[in-house]
């Protein structure tokens, strides 16, 4: 009888994403939960169809130091509990020729939208076809060392997810345009 209170207390208890629950150690899940909430609650999922997501196991924040005559980007703070996983749309080319290799990447289409992450995989044609699928390979004819064509808009902005390391299912979504550690990240109820 206990048992059954407990697990009808845990089951009605309100948590963000209650239906998704995830083991840490997956990371592939932990991405799969920020694609879905991103997809759903996200204004920024409208405006691109590629999205890159980068996942921070340790989160670190960043100082800027005067050395001498420049200036430099320090590691300072740790903040131990937390991992952070973020998501920007942009179409990056990728080079790929005779003498190239594909990116190291795991992917998922959703909606007909790509979200792509690096991932020691390796390659192979199905990743070559989604590549070219959205547009993302420039072909290096003749094995000529060219670059690819690089796009970067510092204003635009992307999504930044803090988890507890103990606990995914607490975290907070920001959305800034500066990059993970730049800025103090959220507090999140881990305890």
């Amino acid at each position: 009888m206990l048992l059954l209170i407990v697990l009808l207390f845990l089951s009605c208890s309100s948590s963000k994403n209650t239906k998704m629950i995830v083991k840490y150690s997956q990371k592939e899940d932990v991405i799969s939960l920020v694609i879905s909430d991103f997809i759903k609650t996200c204004r920024l999922y409208k405006e691109d169809s590629v999205f890159f997501i980068s996942f921070l196991d340790t989160v670190h924040g960043l100082t800027l130091k005067r050395t001498e005559n420049t200036y430099v980007w320090v590691r300072d703070t740790i903040y131990e509990d937390l991992i952070a996983v973020s998501i920007s749309g942009g179409r990056s080319k990728w080079l790929y020729g005779q003498f190239s290799k594909l990116p190291p990447i795991q992917y998922i289409e959703k909606n007909d939208r790509l979200f792509y992450w690096l991932e020691d995989y390796p390659s192979s044609d199905e990743i070559l076809n989604v590549l070219q699928k959205y547009d993302m390979l420039q072909y290096d004819e003749g094995g000529w060392i060219k670059m690819p064509d690089a796009v970067i808009d510092d204003s635009k902005k992307g999504a930044d997810y803090y988890f507890c390391r103990n606990n995914i299912l607490k975290y907070k979504k920001i959305i800034t345009s500066k990059g993970t550690g730049y800025y103090k990240p959220p507090k999140v109820k881990c305890n």
